[in-house]
């Protein structure tokens, strides 16, 4: 499995690919091994911002790199996303996931720490219950400033 996080690793760090080739990477990855704390090792090696929240909005993870791009710590982990984005971004996210339409592409306005707002763009996808209930997602970021 290690061997696997290091090829995959290698792939992402020499290979100019989109940003959603990143989040599909990154879903087949989380889906293969079974070791969260090996998912959360390669999520947080990432060089872009993701994190994973479940259906309440509750924030499950972030990585280093969506730390740095929006400014805050660690101590984000288990707060709404609903205070890291605009009501206008949330309603809009919540309204298109309870559709069951695709997050791959939205613009929201995140929060940085001290008030900025940094718009981004989300790439989502969600771990569903079998009887259709919402678990969690996990989410890859674009913001503004590198599309």
């Amino acid at each position: 499995m290690e061997k696997s996080l290091t090829e995959a690793r290698r792939s992402l760090a020499s290979t100019a690919v989109s940003w959603s080739r990143i989040h599909e990477l990154g879903e087949k990855i989380s889906a293969r091994f079974v070791n969260s704390e090996l998912v959360e090792d390669f999520m947080d090696q990432l060089p872009v911002p993701m994190l994973s929240i479940d259906a309440d909005g509750t924030i499950l993870l972030v990585n280093q790199a969506w730390l740095d791009e929006f400014g805050y710590n660690r101590s984000v982990i288990g707060r709404n996303i609903a205070g890291f984005v605009t009501q206008t971004s949330y309603r809009s996210a919540v309204a298109l996931s309870r559709a069951g339409a695709s997050l791959r592409g939205e613009t929201l306005e995140f929060y940085c720490n001290g008030g900025k707002l940094k718009r981004a763009r989300l790439y989502c996808s969600a771990k569903m219950s079998n009887s259709g209930i919402l678990q969690h997602s996990r989410c890859v970021l674009v913001p503004e400033t590198t599309l």
